[in-house]
């Protein structure tokens, strides 16, 4: 009979170098995932209430003309600072048509992995 002490020691090494590894991509790359999707979710929320006509009413309510262009990007940028995520109003695109709105949004997140930094590009369009 052969003993094999040291390949049960060898896959147990790896599964835990395997979860170790997901561990850290998930501690980096998570939460601005996270924030993406929340931003997501603003973004729309903003596009129903500017074509609803109420987005100065909210908490997005800005000095600017109500129901403007400006205003909407500037109810997405505040949402993007509450999240830290570096949006600048270049990066935000609004088309307003008849009831319909909607907001393009594109971004990068710097992540730093490793020594290195790896810059993770978002992009996505809201609507109402």
């Amino acid at each position: 009979m052969v003993q094999q002490h040291g390949q049960s020691n060898v896959g147990c090494l790896l599964t835990i170098m395997v979860l170790l590894v997901l561990g850290y991509g998930g501690y980096k790359f998570g939460p601005p995932l996270v924030d993406n999707f929340q931003l997501r979710n603003s973004v729309n929320q903003i596009a129903q209430y500017s074509a609803a006509g109420v987005l100065s009413e909210t908490k997005y309510a800005s000095r600017g003309r109500p129901g403007s262009i400006e205003e909407i990007e500037e109810a997405v940028v505040i949402e993007a600072r509450e999240l830290r995520i570096p949006l600048l109003t270049e990066n935000i695109s609004v088309q307003k048509g008849g009831n319909a709105v909607f907001i393009t949004v594109e971004y990068t997140v710097p992540i730093y992995v490793l020594g290195r930094i790896v810059n993770w590009q978002f992009r996505f369009t809201g609507q109402n």
